[in-house]
C-alpha cells in the first residue's frame, strides 16, 4: 500500500511541538495551547504568560536578498528585455527617483519587494519602460501588475504600500494627475487605517519609515525627470 502523507519511515510519529506557542513555553519546552493574549498553560499554574514572538516580516532592508522562485533571482532566469529593465531601474531611474520619496526607499525597499512580489516586479518593468519610445513594453507589464493586484487576496500590507508609490509614478509621469492622486490617497488611507496598531514587525521597521518619508513627499513640489532612453541592442 501506498504511504500517505501522514506515515513516515523509521517508526511512528513524533509530535512536533507548535512554532506559535507562547515565549514562556517555548523556554520551558512544553506544548503550549496558544490561547491568546495569554495562554492557559502559564495562567493556571499561576506563571507569568510572556506572550506571543511578532511573526517575521517577508521584506527586511538588509544586504542580502531571500529571491522568491516566480521571480528573476538569476541574471539568466528573465528574459533579456526584463534583464535590461531592472538594470535600467536599478542605475538610472531608482537614483532619479528619489525626488519621489527617500534614497533608501527606492535603491533598497522597492527593488527588494520587486524580488519577492509579483506585482512590484511587473510595476519596476514598466516604470522601467517609461521613456521608451515603445509603450507596449510599459502598457502590457502596468497592466499585468493591476491584474495582479486585483486578484491578490492577503496581500502584505507593505507590497500594497510600495505598489501604491509606483502606480503614483507611473501614472504621474504619463501626465495623469488625477489617477495619481488616487493612488496617493489610498496609500495614505492604508496608513492611517493601519494606525501603527496591525502593522506587527514593521512597525519600527526601516521599510515603513521609508515608506512613510516618501509618502509625505509625494504631495511635494518634485523636479522634472530627465528622459533616459534606452541604449542601442
Amino acid at each position: 500500500m501506498a504511504s500517505t502523507g501522514t506515515e513516515c519511515s523509521g517508526g511512528p510519529l513524533k509530535h512536533r511541538r507548535s512554532s506559535g506557542g507562547c515565549i514562556t513555553c517555548r523556554i520551558r519546552r512544553v506544548k503550549c495551547d496558544e490561547k491568546k493574549p495569554s495562554c492557559k498553560r502559564c495562567t493556571s499554574t499561576g506563571r507569568k504568560c510572556d506572550g506571543y514572538p511578532a511573526p517575521k516580516p517577508r521584506l527586511e532592508a538588509v544586504s542580502v536578498v531571500v529571491m522568491s522562485s516566480g521571480s528573476c533571482s538569476t541574471p539568466g532566469a528573465c528574459p533579456a528585455k526584463s534583464r535590461q529593465s531592472f538594470q535600467m531601474f536599478s542605475e538610472l531611474y531608482a537614483p532619479m527617483l528619489s525626488s519621489y520619496g527617500t534614497d533608501g526607499f527606492w535603491t533598497m525597499v522597492v527593488l527588494q519587494a520587486s524580488y519577492v512580489d509579483e506585482s512590484i516586479k511587473h510595476l519596476v518593468i514598466a516604470a522601467s519602460n517609461l521613456s521608451s519610445s515603445n509603450n507596449v513594453p510599459f502598457l502590457a507589464h502596468y497592466s499585468r501588475a493591476l491584474q495582479i493586484l486585483s486578484r491578490s487576496q492577503n496581500v502584505d500590507v507593505i507590497i500594497i504600500l510600495v505598489a501604491c508609490v509606483l502606480l503614483t509614478v507611473c501614472d504621474d509621469l504619463q501626465n495623469r494627475g488625477d489617477s495619481a492622486r488616487r493612488h496617493i490617497s489610498a496609500g495614505e488611507r492604508i496608513l492611517a487605517e493601519q494606525n501603527g496598531l496591525s502593522l506587527g514587525p514593521w512597525k519600527d521597521s526601516f521599510v515603513l519609515k521609508e515608506i512613510m518619508a516618501t509618502f509625505s513627499r509625494l504631495c511635494s513640489p518634485r523636479p522634472m525627470i530627465s528622459r533616459v532612453t534606452y541604449p542601442p541592442t
